[in-house]
């Protein structure tokens, strides 16, 4: 059986330092924003993509084509035409389009380590998106990190996890709304395979006086994870949004991993609530606008960062 634990949130955004009630390896002092940003007490700047000079940025590729996680009941898939750099932007576009009635296609970006391209692993630290969501319906835009730990089953998700940053579905409502998920121990739900465990926990984005701040509003906006060796804490426009420990049995991850900027299609599964929506609503194509990624790494955390292997 698949654990699910939910936690539903909405959160004002705060002062971005953060005091744990509890700690046992002393971080909380490492969790203030403004030192990440600025570099101060430990932190340091690890990769720094800019998106809007019209070519790949160093350390990240397009992922092959292929067909994709199968999504709600239906497949789509990830096509290298839809990564490009259109000449009136230059900023990199991920698109979500339906090239036929059968053929529905995004595309999506990745900092995997491969034979071929050296690209970019990390555990811990700050890890950001500048970007424009996909606003059309029944598209969705992905920030998330991986590694191959992730199957491994036992440890919870402390041996290598899924983390979801952003999973944006232009059609739930409210507009404002914004979600964390980790996953761990495979995904398959099977009797032979059945290990897979996951957490969320959403979050509403409203200003000082409790008003709900679109993601969809046609400006761009700051998804961010600050990752610790104890908590995930996520920030939008580098405000504070919500925090966790990963729920207990999943936690937090201790493994580096590889970041990924992906479009997507389709409901996104029965947690969204919308497993009976089908490709054959879909209605127009749309983009996913990238401008820049940034992460940060702290050299307090780097004596808590282990290996998958580590773990028996």
């Amino acid at each position: 059986m698949v654990k699910i634990f939910r936690a539903i949130v909405s959160i004002v955004p705060m002062v971005a330092v953060i005091a744990l009630s509890c700690t046992s390896c002393g971080i909380s002092q490492y969790t203030n924003i403004d030192d990440v940003l600025s570099c101060k007490n430990g932190w340091y700047k690890t990769l720094s993509s800019d998106f809007s000079k019209g070519t790949m940025p160093d350390k990240w590729a397009i992922r092959g084509d292929h067909e994709a996680r199968d999504c709600g009941g239906e497949t789509f898939y990830w096509d290298n035409d839809e990564v490009s750099f259109p000449p009136s932007t230059d900023h990199l576009k991920i698109n979500y389009e339906q090239k036929a009635s059968e053929l529905n296609t995004t595309g999506c970006i990745e900092t995997k380590t491969t034979e071929t391209d050296p690209g970019f692993n990390q555990a811990f630290g700050y890890w950001e998106v500048d970007c424009k969501l996909l606003q059309e319906q029944y598209g969705w835009s992905a920030f998330w990190l991986q590694c191959n730990g992730e199957s491994q089953v036992g440890n919870g998700g402390r041996d290598g996890s899924e983390i979801d940053i952003l999973e944006s579905l232009y059609y739930i409502e409210p507009k404002n709304t914004v979600r964390i998920t980790t996953h761990c121990d495979g995904y398959d739900d099977t009797p032979i395979f059945g290990h897979h465990k996951e957490f969320y926990k959403i979050a509403s984005y409203t200003d000082s006086g409790n008003q709900p701040i679109s993601f969809y509003d046609g400006n761009y906006h700051k998804f961010g994870l600050l990752w610790t060796p104890e908590r995930y804490y996520m920030y939008v426009d580098r405000h504070l949004v919500m925090e966790t420990d990963g729920g207990g049995v999943v936690g937090i991850c201790q493994v580096p991993v590889y970041a990924i900027l992906s479009g997507h299609m389709g409901p996104g599964g029965n947690n969204f609530g919308y497993e009976n929506i089908k490709f054959s609503d879909y209605t127009e194509p749309g983009e996913f606008d990238i401008r820049s990624f940034n992460c940060y790494q702290n050299s307090h955390f780097e004596k808590y960062i282990r290996q998958t292997s580590d773990f028996s």
